[in-house]
């Protein structure tokens, strides 16, 4: 569901490349997406983000997963952002 939720949005190559499949069914991984598990550590990390930064729970998954992968999370969420701007795991996708 996210993965639509961002395709939706004009993000260019990965709407793309949704729509270029012959079949209409991308897997993720062919897009340079990779899935991440319920995992004890993400759970732990995101506990960790939620309590010290004041994230929500789910805000705070999508944040913890960009940190153990050393990635980021996109977010339209400017104030979620700003609450963990300093750790370099979010970028906002639009500005007030």
């Amino acid at each position: 569901p996210e993965v639509n939720s961002v395709a939706s949005l004009d993000f260019g190559p990965v709407r793309c490349a949704l729509r270029a499949s012959s079949d209409g069914r991308r897997r993720p991984q062919d897009l340079g997406l990779e899935r991440i598990g319920n995992g004890r550590e993400l759970l732990a990390r995101a506990a960790e983000l939620a309590c010290t930064h004041g994230l929500t729970g789910y805000d705070a998954v999508y944040a913890a997963s960009a940190q153990l992968i050393g990635g980021y999370w996109l977010t339209a969420d400017v104030k979620a952002h700003r609450k963990v701007r300093h750790l370099r795991i979010s970028k906002a996708v639009c500005q007030p």
